[in-house]
């Protein structure tokens, strides 16, 4: 959160690549009709690239004494109460100069200009150059303070990116996703989770940035669409069979309904539906729900005794089970096994996909397993937090487990070993974990 007076971050980065870059941002007003700044960098204002808020327009320009390019929205972006993404794609290498510059709004390109000037082929933009560079205001001056809240800020350094790599569209509305593409040298992400360094990157590069008046009471609960992620945990409990759903910000209940097998074991979602199995003696089965609710639309007989994880990649769900270790990729979401392999745990308990990977958990070995893809081969694992892992879910940021022992919730540091925060479960013997955060 900005105060449109004196808080921005600042950076002096290495020279990246000054002719291909992605800049993507999501960000709220609460102010409107003034020039408020999303990205600028240069030496001085005769030497100035800026992404801005122009009035209520969205300006990107270059100037180094004249216009080098100029590119000024026709449509108005003039909602205080709602989250827009901004996508700036620049690439001079193009030939066709219409191609240099692109600009999308919620995964829409815009097309109409009032001003429409582009840059020469390979020309070398001041982002990205070795120069002061700031966010949430002009990077020279003090002026064109930004006030609002800003979100989920990526700069990919020598790549043209597309609205896809950032978003999706969920059900008409524009909700970011996790970005799973690579950098560059002077690439960032950032996520701003850390309170205590809101200017930390979190891209692996280490391009932090300086924060400028800012402390943790910057921080926000207000956040983009699909950063308010819906969990969903399951209870084996034979009583209670319960099914809960969460804001996972919060962590507060907002639904909950008995499911229909007296043991509960996994769960996942396919970005319609949530997903779940059940182990009671014969009536092993996979349950396709209703959108996230306890109307059953459809069911069919798991691969093997015991289901418990479950997962789903975006085009396949994947089951394991706790009996014999198996795990199995079905074909699309259908009682139909393409393949399956013995996992690395005798008692598979738990699966969840991080749009690459598979990932596995057992209480046999009390670990957590990354797999290269949907293959068997291990690429690295570790420790449990708990006693007895069972549910596993990636929320396209955070790998989140329960366990069955101490009946809570974990939220991990990407996926590490390193434990942001956990809270305890509604019920008892916590079993299976899904959310609406989605890394395909």
């Amino acid at each position: 959160m900005l105060n449109g007076s004196d808080e921005y971050l600042s950076k002096t980065p290495t020279a990246g690549n000054r002719t291909t870059w992605t800049y993507s941002i999501w960000a709220l007003r609460d102010t409107l009709s003034t020039s408020q700044c999303l990205l600028a960098g240069g030496t001085s204002g005769n030497d100035d690239t800026t992404l801005h808020f122009n009035s209520d327009k969205i300006q990107i320009y270059d100037y180094t004494g004249s216009i080098n390019f100029n590119l000024n929205s026709t449509s108005t972006y003039i909602s205080v109460d709602r989250w827009y993404h901004f996508l700036f794609v620049y690439d001079s290498t193009q030939a066709t100069s219409s191609d240099r510059i692109k600009i999308y709004v919620d995964g829409t390109q815009i097309t109409a200009f009032d001003t429409e000037t582009y840059p020469s082929q390979n020309y070398q933009s001041r982002i990205s150059s070795n120069s002061t560079h700031a966010i949430g205001r002009k990077h020279n001056t003090g002026s064109e303070f930004l006030d609002g809240k800003i979100a989920e800020v990526y700069f990919i350094d020598g790549q043209a990116k597309a609205p896809s790599d950032f978003g999706y569209d969920n059900g008409g509305t524009w909700t970011p996703k996790a970005y799973a593409g690579t950098f560059g040298s002077e690439g960032f992400y950032l996520d701003f989770e850390n309170s205590s360094d809101l200017g930390a990157d979190v891209s692996g590069n280490n391009n932090d940035w300086t924060t400028n008046n800012i402390d943790s009471s910057n921080q926000s609960t207000d956040v983009p669409p699909s950063i308010i992620v819906d969990l969903m945990s399951i209870d084996f409990n034979t009583t209670t069979r319960g099914v809960y759903i969460y804001d996972e910000v919060t962590t507060t209940i907002t639904d909950s309904f008995a499911h229909p097998n007296n043991n509960p074991s996994g769960a996942t979602y396919d970005g319609s539906n949530l997903i779940t199995c059940g182990e009671a003696g014969s009536t092993d089965r996979i349950y396709i729900h209703s959108g996230i609710s306890s109307t059953i639309s459809d069911s069919f007989a798991s691969p093997d005794a015991s289901p418990n994880g479950l997962t789903y990649d975006g085009t396949d769900l994947i089951s394991s089970s706790r009996a014999a270790g198996n795990i199995f990729i079905h074909d699309g979401i259908t009682s139909t096994v393409q393949s399956s392999y013995n996992g690395p745990d005798l008692y598979h308990s738990g699966l969840a996909h991080d749009g690459t990977n598979l990932i596995s958990t057992g209480f046999n070995g009390d670990k957590i397993y990354i797999h290269s893809g949907l293959s068997s081969t291990i690429t690295d694992s570790f420790s449990t937090p708990g006693t007895v892992p069972y549910g596993l879910t990636y929320d396209g940021k955070h790998l989140l487990s329960c366990d069955y022992g101490t009946n809570r919730i974990y939220m991990h540091d990407g996926i590490s070993s390193t434990i942001i925060h956990s809270f305890a479960t509604p019920g008892n013997d916590a079993s299976g974990l899904a959310t609406t955060g989605s890394p395909w």
